[in-house]
């Protein structure tokens, strides 16, 4: 799939495709904009006694900003890490320590100031819903996040296996969810499971093993931290979601505006480290489902 955006957004950032960062996706999922008109973003009003844009001229030098809340932090450094090595780039990394953000209006004022006084660019942004903002340009996907089925019962490895009438978590306002429950409406009703709505912040994992759902729709990233990285070594499996579909989800990242060059050489060391396999190298290490993506 690789980045998603349309040519003009390429020439000028004027239109791009995505969504809010994976970092605080509980906002993303409460402001439910999938599948709407496109949305305005303009560019944030911040005082100036508390932000000062500054213009990164470091030619050995680039700072990548990593949001401390993001499921994607550590695959985020890992191939921000690599993405330096290809350019021959020094890297260097500042995380945001805040916490999410509870208006959309509070992560578009931290994304500005990251980008004008921090960092080159903000890694963990997913993409792939429409927003038109003028002062931002995204690079393509160096990560497709898949949707999975977090099960505690050796017996499922698959939706499809769960018998119909048991309950079974699905992460509210994600598109998992959304292509769950159009399912269970083409389903007649004696087949049908039961849906249990979970928000984002709210671990799985005891669900599970107390035995209130059968099954977890989730997306990847997220239960993977919420298991501390090791889901096995806590007794769940991530299996399908088979037979409902729900496309995955990329990440990359976001720079102001006028960095048109310096997003050209983001992306071709994103194609690289994607067709040398590198990409997909730290993903099985970290033992994440998904891949690079088509690149």
């Amino acid at each position: 799939m690789g980045w998603s955006g349309s040519e003009e957004s390429r020439q000028g950032g004027l239109r791009m495709t995505v969504r809010f960062g994976s970092c605080l996706l509980g906002l993303a999922l409460s402001l439910n904009i999938g599948g709407q008109a496109l949305a305005q973003v303009a560019m944030p009003y911040v005082p100036p006694e508390i932000y000062q844009e500054r213009r990164w001229i470091r030619g050995s030098e680039l700072t990548f900003c990593l949001w401390s809340v993001s499921p994607t932090i550590e695959i985020d450094r890992r191939i921000g890490q690599e993405i330096g090595n290809a350019l021959l780039l020094n890297v260097k990394f500042y995380e945001y320590t805040n916490t999410v953000a509870h208006r959309e209006d509070d992560f578009w004022e931290a994304v500005l100031i990251q980008l004008g006084q921090h960092c080159d660019a903000v890694m963990g942004f997913t993409l792939g819903e429409q927003i038109s903002a003028d002062w931002l340009i995204p690079s393509r996907a160096y990560y497709e996040a898949p949707y999975v089925l977090a099960v505690a019962n050796p017996e499922y490895d698959s939706l499809g296996e769960i018998p119909a009438g048991l309950p079974v978590g699905s992460m509210m306002s994600s598109a998992v969810d959304q292509a769950f429950m159009e399912y269970l409406g083409l389903l007649p009703k004696e087949q049908r499971w039961i849906r249990f709505p979970v928000p984002s912040y709210v671990p799985v994992v005891n669900y599970l093993k107390d035995g209130r759902i059968e099954g977890a729709l989730i997306w990847a990233p997220l239960i993977h931290s919420q298991t501390e990285g090791d889901p096995e070594g806590q007794g769940i499996r991530l299996v399908p979601i088979d037979p409902i579909r729900a496309d995955p989800t990329p990440i990359g990242m976001m720079m102001r505006e006028y960095n048109v060059f310096l997003r050209d050489q983001l992306d071709q060391a994103i194609r690289s480290l994607a067709e040398d396999g590198i990409i997909d190298e730290i993903l099985a290490e970290a033992g994440l489902p998904g891949s690079a993506g088509n690149q």
